[in-house]
C-alpha cells in the first residue's frame, strides 16, 4: 500500500522523511502517544501499519472512501 520502499519497522529518520517533520517533532509525537511508537535504545521505532493509521487519523482521507469510490 503506502511506503512500499520501506520495511515493516520504521525508525526516526524514516518517520521524519515520510511526514516531512523535524526529528524533535517526531520525538515529541512519540512521547505524547500521538504516534504509536516504542523506544529501541535511544531511537523511536514505529510499525508501518501504525504510521499509516496515524496518517489516516490526522487527515480527512479515509481508505474506505477510496475503496467505495473505486467500486462505483
Amino acid at each position: 500500500m503506502l511506503f512500499d520502499d520501506y520495511g515493516d519497522l520504521l525508525n526516526s529518520n524514516d518517520i521524519c522523511m515520510i511526514l516531512d517533520i523535524r526529528p524533535a517533532t517526531a520525538a515529541k509525537r512519540c512521547r505524547s502517544g500521538r504516534l504509536k511508537a516504542f523506544k529501541a535504545g535511544r531511537e523511536c521505532q514505529i510499525t508501518r501499519l501504525a504510521l499509516e493509521s496515524y496518517i489516516f487519523s490526522e487527515s480527512h482521507y479515509s481508505p474506505d472512501a477510496l475503496y467505495f469510490s473505486a467500486t462505483i
